[in-house]
C-alpha cells in the first residue's frame, strides 16, 4: 500500500503487516517547499509505477517504481 504523507514523504508499507518497505522524500528531492497547510494527494498506481503530485519544481508530476520506489 502506498501514502503520500502531509510532510511530501511517499511511502510503499505492506499490506500484510504495515512494516515500511520504502520511501521517498519527495520535496527534498525535487527542492520543493511544504505547503503551509501541508500536502494532500492520493498515489495513483498504473501498472508497475505509483504516481504523485508533488507540486516541486523539480517534478509536478512524478512517478516512482512501485517494487523499489
Amino acid at each position: 500500500m502506498y501514502a503520500f504523507t502531509g510532510d511530501g514523504v511517499l511511502a510503499a508499507l505492506s499490506f500484510t503487516d504495515g512494516r515500511l518497505l520504502w520511501h521517498h522524500d519527495v520535496l527534498d528531492e525535487l527542492h520543493g517547499t511544504r505547503a503551509e497547510y501541508g500536502m494532500a494527494g492520493c498515489p495513483l498506481v498504473v501498472g508497475s509505477l505509483v504516481v504523485i503530485i508533488s507540486g516541486a519544481p523539480g517534478g509536478t508530476v512524478v512517478a516512482y517504481e512501485r517494487e523499489g520506489g
